[in-house]
C-alpha cells in the first residue's frame, strides 16, 4: 500500500480511496511491473497498472496455494510411508480428500464437485493431481502438478506446475499455460520462482509454522488483454 500511495502522489493525485481490496498479496511494494503499452493519460495508466498488479497477484496467490497443498501432501505421504483411510492434512479442510495411487505414483487432492470452504477462506472445487517420480524429500527430486476442473471462488484455473527440490528447504517451480477464467476476462500467466522455507522444515505434518521466502519473475496477459512482466526485487515473506 505504501508503494501505491507513493505512486499516486507521484502522479499528482492527492485524494484517493481503495475499497474492497482483497488480501491480494500486495507485494506490489516489492514487485516492479513493466507494461508493454503506453497511455497518455496518467490516471488511466495508473488504473491499468493497478489492475495488472491485481491480476498478477490473483494468479500468484492461487498458484502458491496450489504449491503449498501439493508440497505438504507429498511430504506427508513420504513421512508416513503412505496414506491410511481418512488421512488428511491440517492445511486441508475436512471436505478435501487425499488419495494415492502408489503404483502410478499419483497423489490426488479432491475438493469435490460442490464448493469446499478452505482454511484460507476461499471455496474450491475440483482436483489437484500430483505426479511424483522419486522421494520428494531428497534433493533433485521433482513433482508435476496439473489441475482438473479446478475452481477457487468461482474462478476456473488451468495450468501445469513443476516443482524441484533443490535441497536445504529450497524449491524451484515453474508454471506454464496458466489461465484464470474470471468474470472480467481471461488472465494468462507463467512464472519461474524460487521458494525457500525458512521456518517449519522439521514439522512436515504441520503447515501453520511454515514461513517461506519467495523470489522470481512472471509474465502474462491481464484480463484487459494487456501484456506485462513482473519481477520480485526483494524477497516476499509468506506465512
Amino acid at each position: 500500500m505504501y508503494f501505491v500511495r507513493r505512486l499516486f502522489l507521484f502522479l499528482g493525485i492527492k485524494n484517493f480511496k481503495f475499497s474492497g481490496m482483497k488480501k491480494i498479496f500486495f507485494g506490489i511494494s516489492i514487485v516492479s511491473l513493466a507494461l508493454f503499452s503506453c497511455k497518455k493519460d496518467r490516471l488511466a495508466s495508473t488504473v491499468e497498472i493497478l489492475k495488472t498488479a491485481e491480476d498478477n497477484a490473483l494468479m500468484d496467490g492461487e498458484y502458491n496455494q496450489i504449491y503449498e497443498y501439493s508440497d505438504r501432501a507429498v511430504n506427508y505421504l513420504e513421512t508416513n510411508k503412505g496414506l491410511k483411510s481418512g488421512d488428511s492434512l491440517d492445511i486441508l479442510p475436512p471436505c478435501a480428500k487425499l488419495t494415492n495411487d502408489s503404483a502410478l505414483r499419483i497423489l490426488t487432492i479432491d475438493f469435490g464437485d460442490d464448493e469446499c470452504l478452505c482454511k484460507d477462506g476461499l471455496k474450491r472445487q475440483g482436483k489437484i493431481i500430483v505426479n511424483y517420480d522419486t522421494v520428494y524429500t531428497v534433493a533433485g527430486s521433482k513433482i508435476s502438478v496439473r489441475l482438473e476442473d479446478y475452481f477457487a471462488n468461482g474462478t476456473r484455473y488451468e495450468g501445469n506446475k513443476t516443482i524441484v527440490n533443490e535441497g536445504g528447504g529450497t524449491y524451484t517451480y515453474t508454471v506454464r499455460n496458466a489461465k484464470a477464467f474470471t468474470a472480467g476476462g481471461v488472465i494468462s500467466w507463467k512464472t519461474d520462482a524460487i521458494i525457500k522455507r525458512i521456518a517449519g522444515n522439521n514439522t512436515p505434518k504441520t503447515a501453520f509454522d511454515d514461513i517461506y521466502e519467495v523470489t522470481g519473475t512472471s509474465s502474462g496477459v491481464n484480463r484487459a488483454g494487456k501484456s506485462y512482466t513482473a519481477e520480485t526485487t526483494i524477497p516476499l515473506i509468506r506465512k
